[in-house]
């Protein structure tokens, strides 16, 4: 039988060195969970409103809870949810809590119910911070839902070689919608750059653009499958600049290293060159935006800078691109198809007022977007997603269907344009406002709020929807 010399109080003293050291690793470790309370998984369902700060998914809402605007926090689950994490809440359930504001009680009684309320009906699902330093395009950012999962983004929790934690870098999670199986997929090396999630043919891709040249990575477009089985980034174009990203074409469309114009699809082996910039070329092109696969652009040639070539356009298979509007000092103009939008008082009108049109070329016919009208307020052309066009008129946004505008050249009746919102504002860091439903989702400081619009007094409804852990009673 084997006897040790080992003196008993040295051993207790190492054993207990062994444990010490192993509860701190473990209390270290950013991927270890300690939270177990996880709500119901929903019923399989449809998605809308993906990404921003809020996702409609069958009966419920997934939202983020508030805004944090520091990536140096704690980054762990304590006991209780907490700012930045993903809660969800029944429609249903936030009905309810929203109707409270017309009780007849005082302010400050209906604030204090509403939280208690929301305390009470929203589930924690993700006890992590979702945070993005990008503020360049916030049209990409938040939290989505691709299958059964829920992707975000947060800041890396781990210690670096000299114990300093990497704030600095931005890892990609996806977890069940239940919250379970939190997972660390991918880490970017900035907390700030530009990234865009998308889901094609049922595989997700994460698609973000390098800024920065360094010994070990270069500077240009970057795509990673996240459904694989170790996702690993892959250099789709060194040197792109005037990156954006197109969610329903599931592209990315950018000026490569050469200054050619180029798009790439999710899932692709490489870029497709769409305006090529040879060797002795003297055009130089400018990208302005891209829509349902075209792109529009500007081109100047160096040798003869006067010349003008106004709004262009090309999309994939086609050999030429076309002129889509010849005013170049026009401003507020929106590529659609071959044409443009714009809102503006047009000389070959016959009232002083403001019109919106689409027409192409060199404008010789318009076709009027919404009637002809005596229309004096200002209006404002937001965004062209697809086919649907978003404006507002009298800080009223209302959104329309502009192919079916065009193929009956007839103007939208009243039937065909739909009210979205009212006086939606700007947000806090990362996110836009989300539209969900009967809902705007925003920032607003620290909260997140939800706002609905009050038809019979034609005024907005604001409630904070803020998960807040009430105060204990002493």
């Amino acid at each position: 039988m084997f006897k040790s010399n080992f003196p008993k109080k040295a051993l207790i003293m190492v054993v207990s060195l062994i444990l010490l050291v192993s509860t701190l690793l473990v209390a270290c470790n950013p991927t270890s969970q300690t939270f177990t309370d996880y709500p119901e998984l929903p019923a399989k369902s449809e998605v809308s409103s993906n990404g921003g700060v809020a996702v409609e998914y069958g009966d419920y809402i997934y939202y983020v809870n508030g805004y944090v605007s520091s990536y140096t926090g704690s980054n762990k689950y304590e006991g209780d949810v907490a700012l930045g994490n993903i809660v969800r809440i029944s429609k249903a359930d936030l009905d309810a809590i929203v109707a409270i504001n017309d009780e007849d009680t005082t302010t400050s009684q209906k604030t204090e119910k509403i939280s208690q309320q929301i305390y009470e009906k929203a589930q924690l699902v993700v006890p992590k911070v979702v945070y993005s330093g990008n503020t360049t395009d916030t049209t990409v950012t938040g939290i989505f839902i691709f299958g059964d999962k829920l992707y975000y983004t947060t800041p890396n929790d781990e210690l670096a070689a000299n114990g300093s934690v990497k704030y600095s870098e931005l890892c990609i999670y996806s977890a069940d919608l239940d919250g379970r199986n939190n997972t660390k997929l991918f880490t970017m090396t900035s907390n700030s750059l530009v990234m865009s999630m998308m889901e094609n043919q049922s595989k997700v891709y994460a698609m973000y653009v390098e800024t920065t040249a360094t010994d070990t990575v270069k500077a240009g477009l970057y795509a990673v499958e996240l459904t694989a089985d170790k996702p690993e980034a892959k250099l789709v174009s060194e040197g792109a600049t005037s990156v954006s990203f197109d969610s329903l074409t599931l592209s990315a469309y950018y000026l490569n290293g050469d200054g050619s114009i180029c798009s790439y699809t999710a899932g692709d082996e490489q870029e497709t060159v769409l305006v090529e910039k040879t060797k002795d070329s003297t055009m130089t092109y400018t990208i302005a935006s891209n829509n349902n696969g075209y792109v529009y652009f500007k081109q100047v040639d160096s040798t003869n800078t006067s010349l003008k070539y106004g709004l262009l356009a090309i999309k994939k298979g086609m050999e030429k691109a076309v002129s889509v509007f010849a005013d170049e000092s026009k401003t507020g103009i929106y590529g659609y198809g071959e044409g443009v939008v714009l809102a503006d008082k047009l000389a070959e009108s016959a009232l002083d007022v403001y019109q919106l049109v689409y027409t192409s070329g060199a404008a010789e016919t318009i076709l009027y977007v919404i009637p002809e009208s005596s229309q004096s307020s200002a209006i404002t052309i937001n965004k062209i997603e697809g086919d649907t066009l978003y404006y507002t008129v009298d800080s009223k946004l209302y959104s329309l269907d502009l192919k079916k505008v065009i193929e009956s050249e007839t103007p939208a009746g009243e039937d065909d344009i739909t009210f979205v919102a009212y006086s939606v504002a700007s947000t806090s860091g990362w996110a836009q406002y989300d539209v969900v439903g009967e809902y705007v989702f925003s920032f607003s400081g620290d909260n997140v709020q939800a706002v609905k619009y009050n038809v019979d007094n034609e005024a907005n409804v604001t409630t904070t929807v803020t998960v807040v852990v009430p105060d204990e009673e002493e």
